[in-house]
């Protein structure tokens, strides 16, 4: 019995070892830059929703990683270009599954992004013609809608374009622009932490509706030799995850 247990836990090492490319071979991840509560830097150290999730997936598949906070659209990149072995985290589009795997047994998260305007001055909002005339905030290399799109490159919008959302609070609580979208977690997670939650209110309508967003591989890097059998273990992780109850207890530790 001992030496079946001996064989099978040296197979494990050696598809281990065939997926990663080495059993002490470090996977490189990139996450955005400041995006409480789902990646953040506290005391030193980074934390957060995603971050504890894919740490959590490292550890249960006995993954050795190294994640990155970068600019959004510096991510973006590097997972084209194979700079990094994955990043986090993702809304899945045709553009985007070009240059990546995406491991969609289950959410990273989940965003619901939403229109956020100093309290007293609360507009009905319907449609994107609703904010024709008005500056609106928002976070770089967000998307919203082609339609917005359109708006702003038609000059009926005035998009202005932040790295971060608590310079967004601040610009808005400065009336440097009329409205700021940004993720109905994020923003009042950081508007708390400035002392100013009760001067911002969000508009009932959602600006974008509640989408899954993901881990993903990139296609290009060189540093994994079986990508799709990884995809399949963090796949599978992450189900396992959920049914038990992690993902939850994270969560909840974030929001509650």
């Amino acid at each position: 019995m001992k030496t079946w247990k001996i064989i099978l836990g040296l197979l494990f090492l050696f598809l281990l070892n065939t997926v990663v490319g080495g059993a002490e071979q470090e996977l490189f991840f990139v996450t955005d830059t400041e995006f409480p509560p789902f990646g953040y830097m506290e005391n030193n150290k980074q934390v957060g929703i995603d971050i504890e999730m894919v740490n959590e997936i490292a550890r249960r598949l006995n993954l050795k990683i190294k994640i990155q906070m970068v600019p959004w659209n510096r991510l973006l990149e590097m997972t084209k270009k194979g700079a990094c072995d994955g990043s986090f985290s993702l809304f899945k589009t045709e553009e985007r599954e070009k240059f990546a795997y995406f491991v969609t047994a289950e959410p990273i998260h989940y965003s619901t992004f939403k229109y956020f305007v100093l309290k007293g001055k609360e507009f009905k909002y319907e449609k994107v013609s609703d904010l024709y005339g008005k500056t609106i905030g928002i976070n770089a290399g967000f998307n919203i809608s082609d339609e917005f799109d359109k708006a702003c490159a038609e000059g009926k919008i005035t998009k202005q374009e932040v790295e971060d959302t608590e310079t967004n609070i601040k610009k808005l609580l400065g009336r440097r622009f009329d409205v700021l979208v940004d993720n109905d977690l994020v923003l009042p997670f950081v508007a708390k932490k400035l002392g100013v939650l009760d001067k911002i209110v969000a508009l009932p309508k959602p600006a974008k509706e509640k989408r899954g967003a993901f881990l993903v591989l990139s296609k290009a890097s060189k540093n994994i030799k079986d990508k799709k059998a990884l995809l399949k273990q963090i796949n599978d992780t992450l189900t396992a995850m959920r049914k038990d109850g992690t993902i939850e207890k994270i969560i909840n530790k974030y929001t509650k």
